[in-house]
């Protein structure tokens, strides 16, 4: 389990910029929410070997998730996404990819927020819904 954890163990990084407007309630910014996949401390790339248990090697060859109900919370919640893909496979196949991490970006309004909230998987009522 704790591999599983180290695995997944995300760096999110949160960037909030403001524009200009003529009220405040006008205001925007711009939210960056960025996912990195790493084992232990070394980022996942795409099958090069890791070592595992009793020096033992295994490599991913895929490495995927869906994110969901990501929110923003303080005077006011701001749903960001319903739920988002997290493609490791395409973005993790250099160490170059691997650094940079998969990065989702919304336009929120401008406040005060405490905490960012998601979960890991699809809500479960997306996932009783047919596929589209």
């Amino acid at each position: 389990m704790k591999n599983v954890i180290a695995l997944f163990g995300l760096i999110l990084t949160i960037g909030l910029v403001s524009s200009c407007g003529d009220k405040d309630d006008d205001k925007v910014g711009t939210v960056n929410v960025n996912f990195k996949a790493y084992w232990g401390n070394n980022p996942v790339i795409m099958n090069e070997d890791v070592w595992y248990f009793n020096d033992e090697t295994m490599n991913f060859s895929r490495l995927n998730l869906f994110v969901s109900e990501l929110t923003l919370t303080g005077d006011e919640n701001e749903e960001l996404s319903e739920a988002e893909f997290v493609d490791f496979e395409t973005i993790n196949r250099t160490e170059e990819g691997a650094a940079q991490g998969v990065t989702f970006s919304y336009d929120v309004p401008v406040g005060t927020y405490d905490n960012f909230d998601f979960g890991v998987g699809v809500c479960p009522e997306l996932n009783s819904q047919e596929p589209s």
